[in-house]
């Protein structure tokens, strides 16, 4: 019934390029980088997480008001109406924390590269 915007495969593609990564540090500066974006991230899914969580939530009780009120229609028809509103809502508050969790890896890619660049170190290779 919902639809995620980002693959899980995704974000492992992530995750592997951060490991890769942990064993190139050169530098203190570096690890400082690697960590704020990975505690931010972690942050991220344990928010990802609770939506979903939500989401579980909200459905099971749909689903009891919806067999609850299969007899009056007018009833029914405004428990659909709010939740297919709610449940758009939810979609969408997950699909921004995905995004905010692939701009933060491609934030940290950056400024990875960038630091890196400055020190000489990887260039444009």
């Amino acid at each position: 019934m919902f639809g995620q915007s980002i693959t899980t495969s995704h974000l492992t593609a992530h995750n592997v390029t951060a490991k890769k990564n942990l064993l190139t540090f050169s530098s203190s500066q570096e690890r400082d980088i690697f960590a704020k974006a990975d505690s931010t991230v972690r942050e991220l899914h344990s928010e990802i997480q609770d939506k979903k969580n939500f989401q579980a939530h909200v459905e099971r009780k749909y689903r009891i008001k919806f067999e609850a009120d299969k007899d009056k229609p007018q009833l029914l028809e405004a428990a659909i109406t709010k939740y297919e509103k709610l449940a758009a809502d939810i979609v969408s508050w997950i699909a921004e924390s995905e995004q905010k969790v692939v701009k933060t890896y491609d934030e940290r890619e950056r400024q990875l590269k960038a630091f890196r660049d400055t020190q000489g170190v990887w260039g444009d290779g």
